[in-house]
């Protein structure tokens, strides 16, 4: 567990002064189940025949390996995806088990399935974020279980908790995959009870520009129903278009909208670096930068969301706009407890010396 040892050693860091830094399942034993195996209803709605026990798994598709890892069953991989090797610490699950994963064998590679490396890998059951179909005709080619299980790209969400449920199902670590339930519920808990009573006259706007969805984004890429102002009760300037998720707006709106504070992804600096290198007055026209509270995030979202890092942003957030609601979080160890809980590793510091790191952007030095 050397790359965990390094994680370890590379994260108990400060983050900075300013880091900007289950029911889905049912893993009953059906009645029509053979002996030694037993039934689970998936996300599309199938009910599959798995093992009583399950001993090992393959990954496939987005968040699937994710969720395995969040359930604590590393130790059950047959297998690993390409694109879940050499992965940037923002893809942070992954990342910290990369010494483990480089040791399994590839049975696919972003959600396209290897049929004949997967079968040589022989796992008890695939676990996919794919569709029914594709888990139909995979698990017909392959004569392996297939069960799919829920994917958002939301945080605070009951499909968050019905995948890891169905996975711990799967896996047999129920109680393990209640648990990291249970605490993801309980930061929501935390971060509203710390704004909840914040009056709605002192509630700031907000624009967090930069956001990564389909490639990198300057700062027009933004995001409606953004997690972490939702979770605080913050006013995201977004909200008033009407859409969803992430989009691009153009800049005489941004500047229209020309909210108190600015957040920028930090996987996307250089292009808004770049972008002020050519048209400073539009930048120094904004609010935010004349109030100096603009400020990067670490990016959570890497083929899915990464949601220990979304929760660590939002309690940054919160120390950005609402200090003293926030005034006993020390980001950095928040930070690591978050990633210890979801997956025991702490990440505070690899996001630091990677320049992945959340804090106040000065635009005269950039």
């Amino acid at each position: 567990m050397k790359m965990k040892k390094r994680l370890g050693q590379a994260l108990t860091g400060v983050l900075l002064a300013a880091l900007l830094l289950a029911g889905c399942s049912g893993g009953n034993t059906g009645s029509g189940a053979a002996e030694g195996t037993r039934e689970v209803t998936d996300a599309a709605g199938r009910v599959v025949t798995i093992p009583s026990e399950v001993k090992k798994v393959a990954p496939l598709g987005v968040g699937a390996l994710r969720y395995i890892l969040y359930d604590g069953g590393v130790d059950q991989l047959a297998g690993v995806e390409q694109n879940d090797l050499d992965v940037p610490v923002t893809k942070a699950a992954s990342y910290a088990y990369q010494e483990e994963l480089k040791k399994l064998p590839v049975i696919g590679d972003s959600g396209t399935p290897y049929e004949e490396e997967l079968m040589k890998a022989s796992p008890d059951v695939i676990i996919t974020s794919n569709d029914g179909k594709s888990a139909d005709d995979l698990q017909n080619k392959t004569g392996i279980p297939v069960v799919t299980m829920p994917i958002t790209d939301k945080v605070f969400d009951d499909e968050i908790y019905n995948a890891l449920n169905l996975v711990g199902d799967v896996l047999g670590k129920q109680e393990r995959s209640q648990e990291v339930v249970d605490y993801m519920k309980s930061v929501a808990e935390d971060l509203k009870s710390r704004t909840g009573d914040i009056p709605q006259d002192k509630i700031p706007t907000a624009y967090c520009g930069a956001v990564s969805f389909k490639g990198a984004h300057g700062i027009e890429g933004t995001e409606a129903g953004y997690p972490p102002f939702s979770a605080l009760g913050i006013t995201n300037v977004a909200d008033e278009t009407g859409k969803k998720g992430a989009f691009d707006v153009d800049l005489e709106q941004i500047l229209k909208w020309n909210a108190d504070y600015l957040f920028l992804d930090a996987g996307n600096l250089k292009l808004v670096k770049d972008d002020y290198a050519v048209r400073p007055d539009f930048y120094n026209e904004l609010k935010a930068v004349q109030d100096k509270k603009v400020y990067s995030q670490v990016a959570y979202r890497f083929n899915g969301t990464n949601t220990e890092l979304a929760l660590a942003n939002a309690y940054y957030v919160g120390c950005v706009v609402y200090p003293e609601a926030f005034a006993d979080v020390d980001i950095a160890k928040k930070t690591d407890e978050i990633t210890k809980k979801c997956w025991a590793c702490p990440t505070a510091r690899s996001l630091r010396t990677r320049a992945l790191i959340s804090g106040q952007l000065h635009w005269e030095n950039s």
